[in-house]
């Protein structure tokens, strides 16, 4: 039975180039299918999963693929999302359709501009805790030296110093702030507990 454009042999549809030539589209796009299941299946092409919108990239120090299921510290099986320490890190376990992996958070790294005053306040650790626990904080220390006297009032600290503990602590008002006992001592003035020339 004939056709436009073509012939209809044993119940399929065929069509014909101007060359002559018959084109099975459908068997290309089969074949391409059979290799890249192929190559996923062998290991020959790398499938990365998307990356998880929540996370916190400046925390993000690895992601392993896996070859099998998560294993958590203990040596257990884990599921998606189950997290575990190891050290100063949390390890975070992904199950995708392209494979198992495992992210791993660890410690920001402390930049030198974050530190206002580098003769009272270092960066310190605390190993023996956990993630995130343990990961450097800047800690400023009692000052080694007298105060000024009440009838007085001016900054022990710079200005530059005294602004950004100002800020850190909202406008030296939030008493949980970690640099707010630093600035009754050392920025008075710039946080108004006193006035220049009152006693």
């Amino acid at each position: 039975m004939a056709g436009v454009g073509g012939t209809v042999k044993g119940g399929r549809r065929r069509t014909k180039d101007n060359d002559g030539t018959t084109k099975l589209p459908s068997l290309l796009y089969v074949a391409t299918v059979v290799v890249v299941a192929m190559l996923i299946l062998n290991g020959g092409l790398e499938v990365k999963a998307a990356p998880i919108a929540t996370t916190n990239e400046t925390m993000v120090v690895a992601k392993t693929l896996l070859v099998g299921p998560c294993i958590d510290d203990t040596g257990a099986e884990v599921g998606d999302q189950a997290e575990w320490t190891t050290g100063c890190n949390k390890e975070v376990c992904h199950v995708e359709p392209s494979g198992n992996y495992t992210v791993t958070h660890g410690c920001r790294i402390l930049v030198p501009s974050e530190n206002p005053d580098t003769v009272n306040c270092v960066t310190v650790e605390n190993t023996g805790s956990a993630y995130p626990d343990c990961c450097p904080q800047l800690q400023c220390g009692a000052p080694s030296y007298s105060t000024s006297a009440p009838s007085s009032c001016f900054d022990i600290s710079d200005n530059r110093t005294c602004y950004i503990w100002k800020e850190l602590s909202g406008n030296c008002a939030d008493t949980t702030s970690f640099v707010y006992n630093f600035t009754l001592v050392y920025c008075q003035q710039t946080c108004g507990y006193c006035s220049i020339g009152t006693g």
